[in-house]
């Protein structure tokens, strides 16, 4: 079993502890695990500090007994920050980064979890603009 979605505490959604969620994964059995913590482009969003969180995160990276860990990021995508998407993917590049996930939090600059963008809206419209 692999778990390719977890955060630390470089997330607001987290407080863990890299060796925290490793010693879970050993103790479920996982054979693989992804640190992908949250980077976001809104104005309201924290950004991680690429140098901090690669010095800090890659000495856990690779073989922990039968567990392979790897380390990445979450992005989000939104269109109204392609051009910062991009600029942040090639900056990516100087990094140990083993993957990326793509993810969508908001749309037309709307959180989709605190309910700011589904409020109100019928299920046909917000698949429609989702």
């Amino acid at each position: 079993m692999i778990d390719s979605h977890t955060h630390t505490r470089y997330s607001n959604d987290s407080q863990a502890r890299p060796e925290d969620i490793i010693a879970a994964a050993v103790r479920e059995d996982l054979s693989y695990l992804a640190i992908t913590d949250h980077i976001d482009f809104a104005p309201t969003d924290c950004r991680v500090d690429l140098n901090r969180y690669f010095g800090e995160l890659a000495p856990f990276c690779g073989m922990q007994g039968n567990l392979y860990v790897a380390l990445g990021l979450e992005v989000g995508i939104q269109v109204c920050h392609q051009k910062e998407v991009a600029k942040f993917l090639e900056e990516l590049g100087r990094f140990p980064c083993d993957v990326v996930i793509a993810s969508l939090h908001r749309v037309h600059g709307l959180d989709i979890g605190d309910g700011s963008f589904t409020r109100g809206k019928t299920e046909e419209f917000l698949w429609q603009e989702f």
